[in-house]
């Protein structure tokens, strides 16, 4: 597996610590999801905030536990 450079060996299986979990999702070449364009600004940042779609989970407005957490649309302000 292409994580094996940030896995420890025990017992014969490999395990991955916090650290070493982090180390492989914070990796682009490990991370499709992370694309290195993406760790650069290269957007036309000098507009207005209400110029720009903001792209946000449907869980951005909940504050706490998802199931039992309020929702509160300051959430989306503590977001941007």
């Amino acid at each position: 597996a292409a994580f094996e450079a940030y896995a420890t060996r025990v017992n014969g299986a490999l395990r991955l610590s916090r650290d070493e979990l982090l180390g492989v999702v914070s990796d682009p070449e490990l991370n499709g999801a992370v694309h290195p364009r993406e760790s650069a600004v290269w957007h036309d940042m000098t507009q207005p905030l209400s110029s720009y779609l903001i792209f946000t989970s449907h869980n951005t407005y909940l504050v706490g536990e998802q199931v039992v957490g309020l929702s509160l649309a300051a959430a989306y302000s503590r977001a941007i």
